[in-house]
């Protein structure tokens, strides 16, 4: 029953967001490469909800609670992250 209820309640957020990003989008108060992020964020959290269990439940929850700036703001930090360990892996190595 419990999953059920979280199930039926991403799905809800997961659509209250999807709205809200297009409204964004044609607003222009967000690009189309941070859209189709958050779309791709979306995506898995739907097929997420459709298979809680112990493990990703946690994540589902969190999802719930995060704002589409919040994301924008996560995978920016991520893009960074991963930019910075680019850049590392690309330096030559002292001998």
């Amino acid at each position: 029953m419990a999953q059920l209820i979280l199930s039926s309640q991403t799905n809800i957020v997961i659509n209250e967001k999807y709205e809200e990003l297009k409204k964004r989008y044609k607003e222009e108060s967000i690009n189309a490469d941070a859209a189709n992020e958050i779309l791709i964020t979306l995506k898995e959290a739907r097929k997420q909800s459709q298979q809680i269990s112990p493990v990703n439940a946690e994540r589902i929850v969190d999802f719930l609670d995060i704002s589409i700036d919040d994301e924008i703001e996560k995978q920016k930090v991520r893009k960074e992250k991963l930019e910075e360990a680019e850049k590392n892996c690309q330096k030559p190595s002292v001998k």
